[in-house]
């Protein structure tokens, strides 16, 4: 019985990261950062109980945030707080990648930079 129970949190959390990620991508809660911050724990969440494979997991993080960042439809305050969020999701990709993939690496390193740069200082 305690494996189903396990099974069944393991579900929860995948539903609630699931939702927690279309909260971000949409900027449902644009005025709460703190969703972003869930989202991200989520994941990390997932990756440590192993429900999913942790480089799966943290690319797909990074991948939202980017995302997210990117998007002029949304509030500037909400793409900041995104890209803000970025060196989590980098850091826990950086061993998985650094031997097997250092070009994808670098890569995602570029990325996240040029993401940043391309946000403007102030909303206008």
């Amino acid at each position: 019985m305690q494996r189903l129970d396990a099974e069944a949190e393991d579900d929860l959390l995948l539903r609630r990261w699931n939702r927690l990620r279309m909260y971000v991508r949409c900027g449902l809660y644009a005025h709460h950062s703190g969703y972003i911050r869930l989202y991200v724990k989520a994941g990390l969440a997932i990756a440590r109980r192993d429900i999913r494979p942790a480089r799966e997991v943290h690319l797909r993080v990074l991948q939202t945030l980017l995302s997210t960042g990117q998007d002029e439809a949304l509030p500037w305050s909400w793409r900041n707080a995104c890209l803000d969020h970025l060196d989590l999701p980098v850091a826990n990709l950086t061993p998985l990648l650094a031997v097997d993939d250092p070009v994808a690496l670098r890569a995602i390193e570029a990325g996240v930079q040029r993401a940043r740069d391309g946000l403007p200082a102030l909303p206008g």
